[in-house]
């Protein structure tokens, strides 16, 4: 995917009670938030899960449910498959069957985890309702690759123990109850006015503003991280900045002045102390086979010292102490491995102490150490005692307090890359000096040790590896983190002639310098303040320096072995005291098989105007004695008798008591043997009943997510039956259920009605129900469509009732039937006025039979004409032939085609009427009259439809022309009679007026 093409892509996580937080969710979402959305549940694998289509009612995006390799677009909701894990892979989704055999599965987490390393920046991941604490390990995997964090306010869920595990993990970046999340997936989709790469180039630009924010969290949170690579802080500001929706740095500088809680979380998100156990798993197999071997085979007499530092939450100092206990039985030794964990950041200490993880490190460590190095908690997984108590946890700064020394092993990983270069260098000087010779050094795969390759060897170049050369180096006091006002002390801090060396180049000479003068010129050399705290170290201390347990220190009088413990701090308080050189001479100590012999010398260091006094002491071998010669560790040494009578004393005192505790030491030995014995038993059957238990959970998620969905089912299904009753009801439906043995199964009221059946009929065979039928044949009906599953139709009467009777399986699916159902619909009414249309119809065909008159219509769209049957016969057509305008005209005589091509003409364009007489010459050659009669039907002055009737008015016309011409034969005889009446008598006269009246007459009627 293109960086053009990304969007964000949305996991959400959740359990028992997500569904009501998922629907809400979606529900307060638009349907172009242009991102993309994956839901996570912990499904039953026994029970076909109903989320498509519960959700798509929530929302007017897509849902569908997840396919293998099936590509995630914008603005669609994709639901995982019961039975199934899902990764995402290229912006593809990848399916893979669920394994329960290595303990809990975790969909959530392995979602999460796999869309932190798919989508980077761009993945957010939501937490909702749930039991457990699936998610929390996958959302700081998103954290750490700078993805937006937000989980479901507790109070609002249903089940709380997924939000509160992941608020638990403090990397949460809103808690918010699930409308509001959509809100702010809303917004934060949104975005801000201009990209993070500008953005990164205008912070850039604005180190001051940067640096007044380290100060702001140096001056609250004691951490400085103005030598911290910018760029990587840059990013870590911006998203604060993207979350809060401020564009201007200035702006967001004033927003942190003012609120302290913004402040921490900035710090938290600086930091980002993410691990896991046994990260980088091929790695950790290089320690268990090679490195882990070896250094514990080479110590096998003397305390193996382990430092990690940056531990973070203690994940892999456990898991660098489970490989040392794994070896340790193997070979069944008892020394003693001393872990050294530090880090800066003290809630992550405090965290790592507790020892307690998320279920979700089942998925980092085999159920074999699962069950051997960790107790099941309610919340979680404990560490064991056993493993606890070879660690030690400090809050420790790597770059300003002081190194540990006699370090047989260090493990750095993953920090260096966020410190600059010069500040990386003060960190290898730091593990030169701690690393004994042999010791190794890992770091993070990403890291390595620059110009340091004359320090250390490389192992393994691939998981950055190393070992010391064993080559002394000279610890600066500038590097370490002294109380007091030690940085105007030392010679880096003198006034220097401009010239081109930066600080860092003059340390490094002067190193040089000192390494080679140490052996030949110089003896070891410690500088000391007035309050016996080391400023300064020349060459090897080793030997002569141990780091107790408990809180760290620089303090000489309690790092110094114990066979010098009495003389140097008798020797300091003389020294800044008297302010003269002290010297002790045949100072012995025990090495090995050996005795060494020492002298010490104590001088004052003047320092100019206002500078405090500092102290050196020279360690100066002389030549080994064995361990059978006298050893006056104090010769020379004027302590005073009643300080040696005391200090016999309390020797004495310090005896006795060591003899009465190893006496109850043995009792309690024994009593520990028998507890332990027993407490072996129960742990057996508590970590059987922790996975039965674990296994009775998940069930329990399951079986909640299925009941929440049936529940949400049911609802849906009594709205349904109900809005289907009251509409069955609302038009009064007669409707008939029959099961698959056609035993009479349910009925609507109105079938009640109709068959005169009650709630005693229920369970009755049809057949008893519809003998009371007059037709017996719709039982044959009825078996008929059970047989074949057709659909059949059929009229039916009942008590002089007629009824529309459909017979219809019942479907239970596509292919599957469990009965009919039989519909009535009552036509009684319909069928009487279909009997009176039936009649008129006849009557009105009968009567345009005899008035020779039919009707025609012209279909506007295509100009096709329509006749009825009466007027084919006017024309003395073919019914069968089909007519259409242009057709029709040509059996109009010649003299009057333009007069009805005209009519029909205006009156399709135009819609005027017409009413014309016109002459035709049928089929058969016959000159017919015809009336000719058009109407047009417009709707807002456009011609919508055009009809008319066609009159055969041939008689008539015969008709009117006989009269005519009788009327013109009488009117010459009268004439004729007229002239011929003069001739007659008057009585003739008489009686030809008398004639001709009459004939008046007629002509007026």
């Amino acid at each position: 995917m293109s960086e053009n093409e990304k969007f964000f892509i949305v996991a959400i996580g959740a359990s028992a009670g997500g569904l009501k937080a998922i629907e809400e969710l979606f529900s307060s979402l638009p349907a172009n938030t242009g991102m993309a959305f994956i839901v996570i549940q912990h499904l039953s694998p026994d029970y076909k899960s109903l989320m498509v289509e519960l959700l798509s009612k929530k929302t007017q995006m897509k849902v569908v449910r997840a396919e293998n390799e099936m590509t995630i677009k914008q603005n669609y909701v994709y639901l995982i498959p019961p039975k199934m894990n899902m990764t995402i892979y290229h912006n593809q989704l990848m399916l893979f069957e669920q394994n329960h055999q290595h303990g809990l599965n975790l969909p959530i987490d392995i979602f999460f985890k796999s869309l932190a390393k798919d989508a980077g920046e761009m993945a957010v991941g939501v937490v909702l309702s749930g039991t457990g604490s699936d998610g929390t390990s996958g959302l700081k995997d998103i954290k750490e690759n700078g993805g937006l964090v937000i989980v479901q306010e507790p109070e609002t869920a249903q089940f709380d123990g997924m939000p509160r595990s992941a608020i638990n993990s403090e990397l949460v970046d809103f808690v918010l109850p699930p409308n509001a999340i959509a809100e702010k997936l809303n917004s934060y989709a949104n975005g801000l006015s201009f990209g993070l790469e500008e953005k990164s180039k205008l912070f850039t630009s604005k180190q001051d503003g940067i640096l007044r924010i380290f100060s702001i969290i140096r001056d609250t949170h004691k951490i400085d991280y103005s030598n911290y690579k910018i760029s990587t802080m840059v990013r870590r500001i911006e998203r604060r900045m993207y979350l809060n929706q401020i564009n201007d740095l200035q702006d967001y500088i004033k927003y942190l002045d003012g609120n302290a809680r913004e402040v921490s979380t900035l710090s938290r998100d600086l930091l980002i102390g993410v691990t896991s156990f046994f990260r980088d798993e091929e790695a950790f197999t290089i320690l268990q086979k090679d490195i882990i071997p070896q250094l514990i085979q080479k110590n096998l007499k003397k305390e193996i010292r382990i430092w990690v530092a940056g531990c973070s939450t203690g994940e892999e100092a456990y898991s660098i102490a489970i490989l040392c206990y794994e070896f340790l039985e193997k070979i069944g030794s008892k020394i003693s491995i001393k872990i050294f964990a530090t880090d800066v950041d003290q809630e992550a200490i405090i965290k790592a102490s507790n020892g307690l993880f998320v279920d979700s490190i089942v998925n980092e460590i085999d159920e074999n150490r699962i069950g051997k190095y960790f107790i099941k908690h309610d919340v979680g997984f404990k560490i064991s005692r056993k493993i606890r108590e070879m660690v030690v946890f400090a809050k420790h700064n790597l770059i300003k307090d002081p190194p540990f020394p006699n370090i047989d092993f260090i493990t750095c990983r993953n920090l260096l890359i966020y410190l600059q270069p010069s500040l990386q260098n003060k960190v290898f000087d730091f593990f030169n000096f701690s690393l004994n010779e042999g010791g190794y050094l890992f770091l993070g795969s990403s890291e390595s040790i620059g110009d340091y390759t004359e320090y250390f060897d490389t192992i393994n170049h691939k998981w950055k590896i190393y070992k010391s050369k064993g080559k002394p180096s000279i610890i600066d006091l500038h590097k370490l983190n002294i109380p007091l006002q030690t940085n105007k002390v030392g010679l880096s801090d003198r006034p220097r002639r401009n010239n081109n060396l930066n600080h860092h180049d003059e340390e490094r000479i002067l190193n040089r310098f000192l390494e080679s003068a140490y052996g030949r010129f110089l003896p070891l050399t410690i500088l000391i303040n007035e309050h016996s705290e080391i400023l300064h170290i020349i060459g090897d201390a080793s030997k002569f320096l141990k780091f107790p347990t408990g809180k760290l220190t620089n303090n000489i009088t309690k790092l110094i072995i114990k066979d010098l413990e009495v003389p140097i701090s008798t020797a300091i308080q003389k020294l800044f005291i008297k302010a003269e050189e002290i010297i002790y001479n045949n100072i012995k100590i025990k090495a090995g098989n050996n005795i060494e012999t020492y002298s010490l010398k104590f001088i004052l260091v003047e320092g100019k105007k206002h500078q405090e006094q500092l102290g050196a002491i020279f360690f100066e071998k002389f030549a080994e004695t064995k361990e059978e010669e006298n050893l006056n560790v104090l010769d020379n040494l004027d302590i005073g008798e009643q300080a040696l009578q005391r200090i016999s004393d309390l020797e004495q005192e310090l005896q006795f008591t060591k003899e009465n505790l190893q006496a109850t030491i043995e009792e309690l030995e024994t009593s520990n043997e028998e507890l332990q014995a027993a407490n072996e038993e129960l742990l057996a059957s508590n970590e059987e009943l922790q996975s039965t238990n674990e296994e009775l959970q998940s069930v329990n998620e399951e079986l909640h997510t299925v009941n929440s969905e049936h529940q949400t089912k049911i609802l849906e299904l009594t709205e349904l039956n109900n809005d289907i009753e009251n509409l069955i009801n609302g038009l009064q439906l007669a409707v008939v259920f029959f099961d698959d043995n056609l035993e009479l199964r349910k009925f609507t009221p109105k079938a009640q009605e109709i068959l005169k059946i009650n709630e005693n009929d229920l369970g009755k065979s049809f057949e008893d129900i519809l003998h009371r039928w007059e037709k017996p044949n719709l039982c044959g009906l009825i078996e008929q469509v059970q047989f074949t599953g057709e659909i059949l139709t059929k009229e039916f009467s009942f008590n002089s009732h007629y009824y529309i009777v459909s017979v219809r399986p019942y479907l239970i699916s596509k292919d599957s039937q469990s009965g009919v159902i039989v519909t009535l619909v009552e036509i009684t009414e319909l069928h009487g006025i279909e009997d009176r249309f039936l009649k008129n119809e006849k009557w009105l065909l009968q009567t345009s039979e005899l008035a020779k008159i039919g009707g025609w219509e012209i279909d506007l769209k295509n100009q096709s004409l329509f006749w009825t049957n009466a007027v084919y016969d006017i024309f003395e057509l073919k019914k069968e032939l089909k007519i259409n305008l242009e057709n029709s005209l040509k059996y109009f005589v010649n003299s009057d085609k333009q007069t009805i091509e005209s009519a029909f003409s205006d009156c399709m364009n135009a819609g005027k009427d017409f009413d014309l007489n016109v002459k035709i010459l049928s089929a058969k050659e016959v000159e017919k009259h015809i009336r000719v009669i058009g109407k047009a039907d417009k709707n807002e002055e456009k011609v919508n439809r055009v009809y008319g009737v066609i009159q055969d008015i041939s008689e008539l016309v015969n008709f009117k022309k006989q009269i005519a011409d009788a009327e013109i034969y009488a009117t010459q005889i009268s004439d004729i009679i007229k002239e011929e009446s003069n001739n007659l008598d008057e009585k003739f006269k008489q009686r030809i007026r008398s004639i001709n009246s009459k004939s008046e007459r007629r002509k007026k009627k």
